[in-house]
């Protein structure tokens, strides 16, 4: 029987440990996807043979017939990392046991998954979709915050963000809690001056009061496809300079450190 190995992860950035077994050993009769190393391609297969990139797939599909791999890596002799289009997973190198969960470093303490997870959302801020956000501050450090209406840790975020200094905020509106969010956001959007109808909701509570419009709605529409490729699956997130993301709400001296973490990123490249 077949199950999303990811079905019940999906709003957590991190993963409760969870063990699927696959029982007995891989038959030479099963029949292969096509999608083994060499559809996955060299460059992203870390010391890991094309014989066991197929082998790994076989495996993958015994308990998720949905995920597509993107990367492998092997992280010791006995464990094979996954970089899925759903997460990170593990696979034992004698493929009987695929594994969702954290992996830690006994000689570092590092959060392997993390690290991992982190890295695999990082993206270019040239690529964030900044043209459908909502704009707040003039600062010369910039964040994008994915925001749902609905959302209570959003509008706790947005209170400490405005306690931040020197930052420009870009509001990206989503509506991924009900309908409620989905009027509520699309009112907001319809509104003369969006960016000022959403402070005055996120900030004070006070209700926009456009009516619907159809540009309201495709604006929606276009934030919402956007965070989708950004696989935001919950909210508030937000996404620095450097490509590096946080979910939920944040403490002021977070978001400060990371923006100066990002700043020195980017003066680094300059």
């Amino acid at each position: 029987m077949n199950v999303r190995l990811f079905s019940n992860l999906r709003f957590a950035p991190l993963f409760l440990g969870t063990l699927f077994l696959v029982q007995g050993c891989i038959n030479s009769d099963h029949s292969a996807p096509p999608t083994a190393k060499e559809q996955i391609g060299d460059a992203v297969a870390d010391a890991v043979s094309d014989t066991e990139a197929k082998q790994v797939e076989v495996a993958l599909r015994a308990v998720d017939d949905m995920a597509k791999i993107q990367s492998l890596k092997a992280l010791s002799p006995h464990l094979i990392e996954m970089s899925t289009s759903d997460g990170v997973a593990y696979v034992t190198r004698d493929y009987k046991h695929v594994i969702v969960g954290n992996v830690l470093s006994v000689a570092n303490g590092r959060n392997l998954t993390e690290d991992r997870m982190v890295e695999m959302q990082k993206v270019s801020w040239e690529h964030l979709p900044t043209g459908l956000a909502l704009k707040r501050g003039n600062g010369s450090r910039k964040i994008l915050v994915v925001e749902d209406p609905s959302c209570g840790y959003c509008r706790q975020l947005h209170e400490t963000l405005a306690t931040v200094p020197d930052v420009t905020v870009y509001s990206l509106v989503v509506a991924i809690l009900g309908p409620q969010s989905q009027q509520q956001a699309a009112r907001i959007l319809c509104s003369e001056d969006p960016a000022k109808a959403w402070s005055e909701w996120m900030g004070k509570g006070v209700r926009p009061a456009a009516d619907l419009c159809e540009r309201g709605v495709e604006r929606l529409g276009g934030a919402m496809a956007a965070a989708e490729r950004l696989g935001v699956k919950s909210t508030p997130v937000m996404i620095f300079e450097d490509g590096t993301r946080r979910v939920g709400a944040s403490s002021s001296q977070d978001i400060e450190k990371a923006l100066q973490q990002a700043a020195t990123k980017r003066m680094s490249k300059t």
